[in-house]
């Protein structure tokens, strides 16, 4: 049997005992992306994939997505020293953006960079934020001062004066003032259009590669995981005072993906502990398709409350465990089961929304015991 000891991770900030101000903490321009962030399955995937590329550089540490910007990326887990970089996704346009469509306005609405700049005009935020970037697939037409280059990204200082000056004069009229200019990049992604969601599979497998060379790692539940925290918390619309508060209920860390990978890269853990279950569901004499389903719903229990992972799944984890231990069985039957289920508390069932997965939790849990 295991004994595993859940603990929760703190930012930086909060080592004081006094919360941190949130140095973001102005009115959004928009919410209305968060509410139909489904959509947007590209812009999840490259946030993923950004996030996990600058990481593995030690560039940012904290991940936003649907919060000022499509992606905000922080540099540090304090908020004294966090630095921004704000990012505009646009993904399915089959037209490069040239120096018209950038600053196009119809019917009076923002043109594309004139919404990008009123993201970081708030001067609060504009002193943290380093870079602006415009993050299109279907790439840039731009004239650049030096010719005969192809650029991934291009710095506001590599365009053409000419283009510079059409740009600036075009977006100081729609905004009624001048803009930081400096800070704009425009950026075409590496992370295919067409299958991107296989390339964050495939660079998941590479970065576990990298840390356990003869090591294994189910990385499409890595994948899985990382996405339903970003997806969860992505949709959520609440502003925050506090920098604690924002980063546990709005970000993903990368003290979260270390120890997802730490935990899971060699998958023994998880494998043995799952292969239990498999016994334990075989012993309880469950059915072959409902033993899939409930090994699928304990696989994600457990990558979901590993230490590391979000505070919402440590609490219905120490939920389940509270609740066994009140009167832990020495055996487990499925009439037990579907008491406990019946009784499972409300921050259990809050997260946990079908019989299936509250069935996984219990039998994971009394395993972990």
């Amino acid at each position: 049997m295991r004994d595993p000891k859940p603990r929760l991770t703190k930012t930086a900030a909060a080592s004081s005992g006094t919360p941190a101000s949130n140095p973001l903490y102005v009115s959004q321009r928009e919410k209305a992306g968060a509410a139909t962030f489904d959509r947007f399955n590209f812009q999840y995937d490259w946030a993923l994939y950004e996030f996990l590329e600058q990481h593995k550089l030690n560039q940012v540490s904290i991940v936003f997505v649907e919060f000022h910007e499509d992606v905000v990326f922080s540099s540090s887990l304090d908020a004294a020293d966090a630095r921004f970089v704000f990012c505009q996704v646009k993904a399915g346009a089959s037209a490069n953006f040239n120096k018209k469509s950038l600053v196009k306005r119809i019917k009076q609405k923002p043109s594309v960079l004139g919404k990008m700049f009123t993201s970081v005009g708030d001067k609060k935020i504009a002193a943290r934020v380093d870079k602006v970037r415009l993050v299109a697939t279907g790439g840039f037409k731009l004239e650049l001062a030096e010719k005969g280059f192809q650029l991934e990204e291009i710095p506001w200082d590599a365009l053409h004066q000419e283009t510079a000056n059409e740009i600036s004069a075009a977006l100081a009229a729609e905004l009624g003032t001048d803009c930081a200019l400096e800070k704009l990049h425009f950026h075409k992604p590496q992370l295919p259009e067409l299958q991107h969601r296989r390339a964050v599979i495939g660079l998941i497998a590479d970065l576990i590669s990298e840390r356990v060379p003869n090591g294994g790692g189910d990385c499409q539940a890595i994948y899985h995981v990382l996405q339903d925290e970003l997806r969860r918390k992505g949709v959520h619309t609440w502003d925050y005072s506090d920098w604690e508060s924002l980063v546990r209920n709005k970000g993903l860390t990368g003290q979260r993906v270390d120890a997802l990978f730490e935990q899971f890269a060699s998958s023994a853990t998880v494998d043995d502990l799952l292969s239990d279950f498999e016994y334990a569901t075989a012993q309880l004499q469950y059915e072959p398709r409902e033993r899939r389903k409930l090994r699928q719903s304990a696989r994600t229990y457990v990558l979901n409350t590993l230490d590391g992972g979000s505070l919402a799944h440590l609490q219905v984890r120490a939920a389940v465990s509270r609740h066994l231990q009140a009167d832990f069985p020495l055996r487990l039957t499925t009439d037990l089961l579907t008491s406990l289920v019946a009784a499972s508390p409300d921050v259990v069932r809050e997260h946990l929304v079908d019989e299936t997965s509250l069935v996984a939790a219990y039998i994971i849990e009394y395993l972990r015991a």
